[in-house]
């Protein structure tokens, strides 16, 4: 995904596309990542991420920052009651053209319920 990009877990297809949503790939600094109105969990080395780890893990974090990244690193991302577990593959290259990362991506939609009120 090229930086300023972002997927929206709710939209179909789920593929890139310019602006902010809910898996962000912004340009400040080395590049960092965050969701926009929801949370990010970086999963500790040989935690295997499931939809059941991404629901309960509250280790959020408001952005991460590429160079803190690794291929193989898991993270959770909920927004709007969507959950991604997406895993890195590969980081920016500051000798290529153009920055970008690329992911393996697992979608769970609607997999947490709004709490109910009243």
């Amino acid at each position: 995904m090229t930086i300023r990009y972002y997927l929206s877990f709710s939209l179909d297809p789920v593929k890139p596309r310019e602006g902010e949503g809910d898996f962000n790939f912004f340009a400040l600094g080395d590049g960092e990542i965050n969701s926009s109105g929801g949370t990010v969990v970086r999963l500790d080395p040989g935690q295997q991420g499931s939809l059941d780890v991404c629901t309960s893990d509250t280790r959020y974090v408001s952005r991460l920052e590429v160079a803190e990244l690794t291929p193989g690193t898991q993270l959770c991302v909920v927004n709007k009651g969507n959950v991604a577990l997406i895993e890195i593959r590969g980081l920016p290259d500051a000798a290529a053209p153009s920055s970008y990362l690329t992911f393996d991506a697992t979608i769970w939609r609607q997999a947490v319920r709004p709490e109910p009120t009243g």
